[in-house]
């Protein structure tokens, strides 16, 4: 487990007590009770008012450091490329502190250049794998590169973006990744190429593996990413939907649900790295990441039931 102080884990909460049983409340005829319960669903309203309000002000501050990136990243691109990679990690790993995230790494980074292979959850998951795996660049659609500022921050912090509508187009997509990967650097690979709602995981994409092929010899290292507790709780299905990013959803307002969501762990698990040597094609290379990003998810959440005292409930491992 890596032991970095910038990422820690946040402890479990310990169950609470259970309350002493409380005499039956007695219902005034005048309608009193009713008036008292609509007081506590006001609160509770207020309550998410404030949480909401809060998540607004992380989010301002948020924009002030992307602002702060996209003015100093490009200086240090022009007169220090040499240096391309330094301020990347801390920038991802500053943001995903300030929005609530602490991150838990089991197992072992392989030095790049490297390949990563990963599930897709959220937008959250850039920060969190960002902030974790040194001198590695994103894979990313090219409608990334369009998304305003955070396109903006996307293209500075070394994504790579690909077309993935145009098929004569991937030949100079491959190229630019052999590039990368011939100066040392290391790519993040998304490979369901969508995301999901973090319950399972959707068939990984054969054809994202084609700078493998190219680099027979190269690590391909697989990644389960999970997101485990929200203040300390183990999540509930209905969280992992709130944590998850996909579908139709408005990128904006899930951001502010999210950040008022809380502190929320995400536990990355480092499994031991393949090649397309030893898998002799695209698709069996894709097939064993998948199944050992797959059993890394089942893995995570087992590790959490077990301290608790839950019971796993298996999930199917691609959700409709």
């Amino acid at each position: 487990m890596d032991s970095a102080s910038d990422h820690r884990t946040v402890p479990d909460r310990e169950a609470d007590t259970p309350a002493a049983p409380r005499a039956p409340r007695r219902i005034p005829r005048d309608g009193t009770a009713r008036q008292q319960d609509g007081d506590f669903a006001g609160l509770g309203g207020l309550a998410r008012g404030r949480r909401r309000l809060g998540a607004i002000l992380i989010l301002s501050v948020a924009f002030v450091l992307m602002g702060i990136f996209v003015s100093v990243q490009p200086v240090v691109l022009r007169f220090a490329p040499q240096r391309r990679w330094w301020l990347p990690p801390h920038w991802y790993r500053t943001i995903a502190r300030l929005v609530g995230v602490r991150v838990e790494i089991v197992g072992k980074r392989v030095s790049g250049p490297v390949l990563f292979v990963s599930n897709h959850v959220s937008w959250l998951d850039i920060l969190v794998l960002g902030s974790v795996l040194p001198r590695a660049a994103f894979i990313a659609k090219r409608e990334v590169a369009g998304w305003g500022i955070f396109g903006r921050c996307a293209t500075l912090a070394n994504s790579l973006f690909i077309d993935r509508t145009r098929r004569h187009a991937s030949l100079d997509q491959t190229k630019e990744m052999q590039a990368r990967l011939a100066r040392g650097d290391s790519l993040i690979l998304f490979a369901e190429g969508t995301s999901s709602d973090g319950t399972g995981i959707h068939p990984f994409k054969s054809a994202l593996f084609a700078v493998a092929e190219q680099f027979p010899e190269m690590l391909v290292q697989p990644v389960s990413l999970v997101y485990t507790h929200v203040n300390g709780i183990p999540v509930s299905r209905a969280d992992r939907c709130r944590i998850g990013w996909f579908g139709d959803m408005e990128l904006l307002s899930h951001v502010i649900e999210l950040i008022a969501m809380g502190t929320i762990r995400a536990e990355v698990r480092l499994h031991p790295p393949l090649t397309f040597a030893d898998a002799g094609s695209r698709k069996t290379l894709a097939r064993e990441c998948e199944r050992l990003v797959a059993a890394g998810m089942i893995a995570a959440r087992k590790a959490d039931d077990d301290r608790t005292g839950r019971r796993l409930t298996s999930a199917p491992a691609h959700p409709k």
